[in-house]
């Protein structure tokens, strides 16, 4: 032999076809290569994730935990007062609308409390979608210790075969009247029931309080023994949640800023979340020129107190000003922090009669709606929250202006009533206002209440 090798022809074994399943085979060229067998954790399959549905109304809150998944475990702590059991009720009702059966287990308040509630969120709801919703909201104050769960579960829950099954369970609260952290064989109840739930599909919301310390209450072993955990606090009339763990997304540890509607007292996003800039112009006398007041309004962060940020401006000056309107209805600005500039040209100083264009820039930014940039704003405030009187210098300052058309003719001129009548015939469109209340409901007519409108 010349030490070369023929050509290789085809080698599979016969009536063997690599391709075929569960075949070790596979084709590298000509030749078939023996692969080792899947071993480890090549062997696990996983599985899609499901999710239990909620509508719309809770789309921030799916969004905050990655999605709501069924059979995930889901530790809600807050202080007292802080709205953990009123946002768990409008879980249930988001789960509700979606036709899933939910059971909140009352281990601290009476069920009448909790239909109040129940009823309460819903009074804006057309009436037949709200009984539909809260005839699938059962509740129980049977179980009186948490070792009970496991075994209420096993004969109550999976057993059950009237009706829609049970696929969310609520448990308010975990800590009832006060269940001490060393309470093992109370916490290991819990922790048997929620493996018993994840095996069956059903999520859990079990609701926790937070001690004086500021830390959830219970044993470690309660938060490591939860998929998530989120915590919700107060901050002034608002709220922030956060999400301090999440085996099923990130976690959210910044906070997510919440407010409570008037009529409904639900929890929804807070419009602060993304805070807005409200500007409002003004007119500092003819050698001035036009001028800006910018507000930026914000929520505070958990346990920090609402503050005041105004370089440059007299801050007590600027305090009595947010007092006064804060007495408008619907004007809250008590838990907001206020990050206030001025832009004057120069080294103008502060006066009185910025106190409009001040309080319009800061309405402007709680309410986020834009002021007209064709608005100028000039008036002292006072406690009462009637405008002043402009002084003279100004008045006169203010007819130069119109005169040299450093004011354009399309300028919406908003000033005292008492002092209006001094600047007829000037050419430019004047707005009398006897009050900030006026010179709101004149540039937001939809923000007027119904006594103001007649």
């Amino acid at each position: 032999m010349d030490g070369t090798h023929p050509p290789l022809g085809p080698i599979w074994p016969v009536n063997v076809n690599p391709d075929s399943p569960g075949s070790n085979l596979r084709a590298v060229g000509r030749r078939p290569v023996i692969l080792a067998p899947e071993t480890g954790l090549l062997t696990v399959r996983s599985s899609p994730t499901q999710y239990l549905p909620l509508d719309s109304s809770m789309g921030w809150f799916s969004k905050l935990i990655s999605g709501f998944v069924a059979g995930g475990i889901y530790l809600l702590a807050g202080s007292p007062g802080s709205g953990k059991s009123r946002l768990a009720t409008q879980i249930a009702l988001s789960a509700a609308v979606q036709g899933v059966r939910s059971l909140t287990v009352l281990t601290e308040e009476r069920q009448d409390r909790l239909l109040s509630r129940t009823q309460m969120l819903t009074r804006d709801w057309n009436p037949s979608d709200a009984d539909r919703a809260i005839r699938l909201m059962d509740s129980t104050v049977e179980i009186s210790q948490l070792s009970d769960l496991p075994y209420y579960f096993q004969f109550n829950i999976r057993s059950a075969i009237a009706g829609p099954p049970t696929k969310l369970l609520i448990i308010d609260s975990v800590q009832g009247d006060g269940l001490p952290a060393n309470a093992a064989r109370q916490y290991a109840g819990f922790y048997e029931f929620g493996r018993r739930a994840k095996d069956a599909g059903v999520t859990i919301i079990a609701v926790a309080h937070i001690n004086k310390r500021g830390q959830i209450a219970g044993p470690r072993g309660l938060e490591h023994n939860v998929d998530a955990v989120v915590r919700i606090e107060r901050t002034g009339a608002g709220r922030m949640i956060s999400v301090l763990k999440n085996r099923f997304g990130p976690e959210q540890s910044a906070g997510f800023p919440l407010m409570t509607d008037a009529e409904t007292a639900a929890l929804l996003p807070s419009p602060h979340r993304e805070p807005m800039t409200g500007i409002a112009r003004t007119f500092i006398g003819s050698e001035m020129g036009d001028a800006e007041l910018q507000v930026q309004l914000s929520l505070p962060m958990p346990g920090e107190k609402a503050q005041v940020s105004a370089p440059g401006l007299p801050r007590r000056r600027i305090e009595q000003i947010v007092r006064s309107i804060s007495t408008t209805r619907g004007i809250d600005l008590d838990n907001l922090n206020l990050n206030i500039s001025s832009l004057l040209p120069g080294d103008a100083p502060y006066r009185a009669y910025l106190g409009l264009p001040l309080a319009m820039s800061l309405v402007a930014s709680l309410l986020r709606k834009p002021v007209p940039s064709t608005h100028v704003y000039l008036g002292e405030i006072d406690l009462n929250r009637v405008l002043r009187p402009l002084p003279r210098a100004l008045l006169d300052a203010i007819a130069e202006a119109v005169l040299k058309e450093n004011l354009s003719p399309a300028t919406r001129l908003f000033v005292p009533r008492t002092t209006a009548t001094q600047l007829d015939g000037l050419g430019c469109q004047l707005v009398p206002c006897s009050s900030f209340d006026e010179a709101l409901k004149l540039t937001w007519p939809e923000t007027a209440t119904e006594e103001q409108r007649d």
